[in-house]
């Protein structure tokens, strides 16, 4: 039974029918709504994406009778403005566990710049103030609502939904407001921070991303697969799963390196390696030249025709600046390893991200300056 058949009677009279088309859809598209959130949310944990995701099922089966599901690309679309949706909510309502970012500054006279950065990440506001910062959003207008804007960018930019088809399905999510006319939806496809927004989604990766990519694995694989397979490297399996292109040395190696985050070159190393120094420095330019960014930016650049060279280019380094910070302090990545990941995508626009470049935002904590100058001025009176 094809997908389009089980739309067809979820959206249908028939409560049975309904049921056993739902029970499908869910086993089919959890994992791929699970790996939409991961993609987008990225410090977000598996706990509450899972939870979102129960919910968008939740709530798409209680509306089903209202539903206007043409096909599967609009149904992938709804279900992840759904899920989405039900994210923010789970993480509006839920009390932040507070945990500091790695490296914060701590010595004398940078007291205010901890303490700013500190509540804005208490209150879940660290990520929309630096969005704000350096890719140009409107704090004026809700997550929410960027998300919205976002998705509508990268349904055109990205999957090449149509105008007419991307804002019947915004206007079905949200039949109680004036649908969106093709007029508006070119405004925000034009708007130079969703176009950075878009970008940003594109090239930033997580450390588990840009492992499963190395590995050939499939875009949803989660952090515990992993570590499965760390274990089974370290046990000297011969053969592992789904990996033809490695052996176990170099998977183990890669999973150290790039997952665990941790540098061969620094004491004590990686764990049990069985691999030379000069076997780990070949397999990691080969990993390095197997890096998405330039080939990403090149599919961006293609897809806007060319508007994001305009935006990102030069002098213009707002997108380069949000990369950098996400990368130093929510990953904890080095200087030599955060350029490898933007300098690549960077060159595509001619972009000046050298490695002093780098070293110029992050050192002396520049970007953390700004950004707490940023949630002052966002939050004041919240951040007292």
């Amino acid at each position: 039974m094809t997908d389009e058949v089980l739309l067809m009677r979820l959206t249908g009279e028939d409560t049975r029918a309904a049921e056993q088309a739902f029970n499908v859809l869910f086993r089919t598209y959890h994992l791929i709504a699970l790996g939409m959130l991961r993609r987008k949310y990225f410090d977000g944990n598996r706990e509450d994406a899972e939870n979102a995701v129960q919910q968008a099922f939740v709530n798409l089966w209680q509306a089903r009778h209202r539903l206007d599901i043409p096909n599967i690309a609009a149904w992938r679309g709804l279900l992840r403005l759904t899920a989405e949706r039900c994210y923010i909510d789970i993480v509006k309502a839920k009390k932040p566990e507070f945990e500091l970012p790695p490296e914060l500054p701590m010595g004398s006279g940078e007291e205010e710049i901890v303490e700013t950065i500190r509540i804005a990440f208490l209150l879940n506001r660290l990520n929309f103030a630096a969005d704000v910062l350096w890719l140009g959003l409107d704090p004026a207008l809700t997550l929410e609502e960027h998300n919205r804007r976002l998705l509508a960018a990268q349904l055109f930019y990205l999957e090449e939904w149509s105008l007419k088809e991307i804002t019947q399905m915004l206007s079905r999510t949200r039949p109680e407001e004036a649908a969106v006319s093709i007029k508006i939806l070119e405004g925000w496809l034009r708007d130079p921070a969703v176009l950075r927004q878009v970008a940003y989604s594109r090239l930033y990766f997580t450390r588990l991303a840009l492992t499963v990519h190395l590995l050939g694995l499939p875009e949803e694989t989660e952090a515990d697969h992993l570590e499965t397979l760390l274990s089974l490297s370290e046990a000297g399996h011969s053969a592992l799963p789904g990996l033809a292109e490695w052996n176990w040395h170099e998977v183990h190696a890669i999973l150290w390196r790039y997952h665990r985050n941790v540098l061969h070159t620094v004491s004590p190393g990686i764990p049990l390696c069985t691999l030379q120094d000069s076997e780990l420095v070949k397999l990691f330019v080969i990993c390095r030249n197997k890096f998405p960014f330039s080939l990403v930016m090149k599919n961006l650049l293609y897809m806007t025709q060319g508007q994001l060279g305009h935006i990102c280019g030069e002098k213009k380094t707002g997108l380069w600046r949000r990369l950098a910070f996400q990368y130093c302090y929510r990953n904890s990545l080095t200087h030599q390893d955060i350029h490898d990941r933007i300098e690549p995508a960077a060159q595509q626009v001619e972009a000046n991200v050298s490695l002093i470049v780098l070293q110029g935002w992050i050192s002396d904590h520049r970007l953390l300056g700004q950004l707490a100058a940023q949630c002052k001025k966002l939050y004041e009176g919240g951040l007292e």
